[in-house]
Formats: structure tokens, sequence, C-alpha cells
């Protein structure tokens, strides 16, 4: 009798982006306080702009969202650029980019419910756009709206001179075209922009554009109320680049929202897909649920403790070491053990490695190479904020092949040691204790240098030990 084998993704797809069934994603959704807080639903107030590190989790909770009534949603993803913007392409100011956007926004959610083939929609739409047609044709170059998509909009043209007045007559005439549609065929309306920086390349360099699309978002949903909802997700290296900008951050940042897990999300989450898995109760307890994949010595809190304490940026990363784990264990029979887990954490390594340089490379070019001379000669895991202060000017600042490694980005080699280590806690690599806790940016996002350098107790995360060869004390 052939047993059957576990196979590369048996816990799951770590990427929701790749997860075509909504329904099944939804299945093993974990409700995050976050949710309370955000637009959607039935909700005429909330916040708008959803921070997270890569693998947090905002595609799924967009995700979850959409699977949450029946809806007209507009998803501006990495596969639906079709916004055909270049945040490089002006100067302005936020107040203007934000007028410009919100018309961007609702043509293109315009568009979208031209194409949808629902009757109710049809009904709605009988005048849909009588106005905004013709006031769209005097900004100039815009692209004449269409079934097809919105076209390629010059924003050059648009954010300067006699444009503003058109662009803010046409936007109240997409509105109220908009909510004539909705009222009329009793469905809300959805502008979901997941990764911003995917959909208007050069973002995350012009802050004062970030900052514009993020006040039409507000604009938007306050004109709206709860029938029509307009979302942002964001990397939290663009939202602490933006933070740190001289600009206007204080005009959206009580719109923000910040994605973050903790042990017992991340263990009720693998239990959700043991469940799905198994064809288990998922209202049974965590613990039972976890008794049918995995074995282990001593209490079941202390075998979670060190499982979930390798993740760093959450879900996705907790679905890729039981996966990991799950390979070594093979057949389905065979229970995983910390063996299994404690085995992966080579391969694990390396990829988060790599992980750093998807979440942050654009923004710290080199940060792999930087952090790799950081921790050079690391005299253990845990060190003071100064002491990892210290390391960091040994390997970089006045070491000269520190100082001509080309790879690392000019202007990092010349920060101060203290915002260099500041940077080792915004990128994940290390955290700071708090009594018996480890406290990492994904829990704790908002984190002062002053604060940082004042901590007596830093601590390496277990995650990235192995490929940066940090030895344990």
């Amino acid at each position: 009798m052939t047993m059957s084998k576990r196979g590369l993704l048996y816990f799951g797809e770590p990427d929701a982006s790749l997860v075509d069934n909504s329904s099944e994603l939804d299945k093993v959704h974990v409700v995050q306080q976050i949710e309370a807080e955000l637009k959607y639903g039935d909700r005429r107030k909330g916040l708008h702009t959803v921070v997270g590190v890569k693998g947090s989790g905002k595609t799924d909770l967009r995700k979850h969202i959409e699977a949450h009534e029946p809806a007209v949603i507009l998803n501006l993803d990495v596969d639906n650029a079709i916004l055909n913007l270049e945040a490089d392409a002006t100067e302005a100011k936020s107040g203007i980019i934000m007028n410009v956007m919100s018309t961007v926004l609702l043509r293109a959610f315009a568009n979208h419910l031209e194409t949808i083939q629902d009757s109710r929609i049809k009904r709605g739409a009988m005048n849909f756009l009588r106005r905004t047609k013709d006031a769209a044709g005097n900004i100039p170059e815009a692209i004449e709206l269409s079934l097809a998509g919105v076209g390629k909009v010059s924003l050059g043209k648009l954010l300067k001179g006699a444009a503003p007045t058109v662009v803010k007559q046409t936007n109240d005439a997409l509105f109220e075209d908009i909510m004539e549609a909705l009222t009329a065929s009793q469905l809300r309306g959805y502008i979901l922009i997941d990764d911003v920086e995917d959909i208007i390349p050069g973002i995350e360099k012009n802050l004062l554009f970030l900052e514009g699309v993020a006040r039409s978002l507000t604009t938007i949903n306050q004109r709206a109320g709860d029938k029509l909802h307009a979302l942002m997700f964001l990397k939290h290296g663009v939202w602490k680049s933006w933070t740190i900008s001289p600009n206007e951050y204080d005009k959206v940042e009580d719109r923000v929202a910040f994605l973050s897990w903790d042990r017992a999300s991340l263990v009720k989450m693998i239990a959700l897909r043991i469940a799905s898995n198994r064809g288990l109760d998922s209202t049974q307890d965590a613990e039972q649920l976890w008794a049918a994949e995995f074995q282990w010595q001593g209490t079941f809190s202390e075998f979670t403790d060190e499982l979930t304490g390798y993740c760093v940026n959450g879900p996705r990363d907790m679905v890729k070491l039981c996966n990991l784990a799950a390979i070594r264990a093979g057949d389905r029979d065979s229970p995983i053990t910390l063996d299994h887990i404690r085995a992966s954490l080579g391969d694990y390594s390396q990829g988060k490695i790599t992980s750093v340089a998807e979440n942050y490379d654009a923004l710290y070019p080199g940060i792999t190479f930087l952090l790799k001379r950081a921790f050079r000669n690391a005299p253990g895991s845990t060190m003071t904020a100064k002491e990892l202060a210290d390391l960091i000017q040994q390997n970089i600042l006045v070491d000269p092949d520190g100082q001509n490694d080309s790879n690392i980005e000019r202007k990092l080699r010349s920060w101060p040691k203290e915002r260099l280590a500041l940077l080792m806690y915004e990128v994940g690599v290390v955290g700071f204790r708090a009594g018996s806790d480890a406290i990492y940016v994904i829990e704790s996002p908002v984190l002062s240098e002053s604060d940082f350098m004042a901590q007596q107790e830093v601590v390496v995360h277990p995650a990235f030990r192995p490929h940066l060869n940090i030895p344990a004390q």
C-alpha cells in the first residue's frame, strides 16, 4: 500500500496573489483587528491605507474584502495596472495631484462599470456618463472613454495650466453619475489598489505623488459614504520613507492602518489549513487540529512559540516554513516534528534574505550586501543598540572595503551608524526585548531612532541567523 505524500504546497500557496479561488482562500482567512477599522461594507467612515511588509497578508485581506458582499470591484494590481501612469511625471503639489487622481480613479471605475454584463448595472447606467464623456474631452490629451479601458493619461498636461479647473468639473460630474448608477443598481463599488508602487511606477521616489493619491482616497471615501469604497495597500518600506519626508503626511496619517500578526493568529491560520486539508471541523481547538499533522515534546505553547518565532513577515513565512517541514516529513501519516522544522531553516533563511531584497532593494539599493557586511563577525544574536551601531561602523563606515563596496548604494555608506542600526530594525532583521518577548517591526512599525538606540537588548531575528552565520549564545 502506497502512502500519500505531502506535496510542495501542502499547507497552501504562501502568496495569496497566486490563489485564483477566493472562496477557498476565505476559508482559511484569519480575521484581524485591522478589519474593524477599514472602510468597507456598510461603513460610511474608516481607514483606507493598509501598510504591511511583503508577506504580511495585504493581498489576502484585499481578497477577503472582495468576497465580503456582492459588489462592483475595480481591482488595480500588478496584473491589472491599467492606469498607465508614471509618478515621476510631475512635481505638482499634493492638493493638485489629489484632484487629478480622484478623477483618474473615478474614470477607471466608470469605465469598469460600463463593461459589466449585469442587468442591475445596465438599468442603473442608462444615463451613465452623459456629462462626463463631454467633460473628459476637455482634459488635455485625455483618451476618450471607451468600453475597453482607461487609456493613457498625460499627467504633465493635467497638472498645469487651466487643466485643474476642468479636472475638478469632470471629477464632480463623474462622482454624481457613479453614485446614480450604484444607487439604481443597489450595489456597492470598490476601488482596490494592491501594492500601489506596482500600479504607479516611481511613486516610492515621488512621495508628494503618493500623498496626493492617499488624499484622493480620502476625498472619494468622504463623498461616497457607504456606496463606494477606495482602499490602498502599501509596503512598509514605502510608508516609512513617506513618514520621514518633509511633506504633509499628517494630512492622511489618521487614515493609515497597519497589518500585524501575533503567535495566536499564526497558529490559528495553520489550524484552519489543517482542517481544510483533512476535512476536519475548523471550530475545533487549535491544539487538536495541529495534532493531526504535528507531533511535539513538551507543551503545545512551547512548540508553536519556537515555530512562530522564525516568522519575520507573518503568514507567508509561516506557510513557507510549514511547507518545507512537510516535505521533509514525507508521508501524511508521518507527523511533522521540530527536527523537520529545524532541518528546513537553512533553505528558509536564504529565502528570507531574498525577501528583504524584494521588499526594500528599490528604496535601499544593495540592502542585502549591507546586511551581510553589517553582521560580519557579530559576537552573538543579542547586543545593545549601541553595540549594533558600533559593529556597523566597524564593518562599513570605517572599513575601506565597506566604503568601497559598490554593491551598496553610496547614500547608505554615508549614513550615521545610528540610522543604519535603526534600518536593521525597519527591514525586520533585528528586534528588541520587551520583558520575555522580542518585538519586531511587524508588531511595532512606528519606532523613533532615539527609542531604538535606548534599547539594552537588541535581538537578531532567528530567521536570519543561519544565513548571516550568527553564532548561538
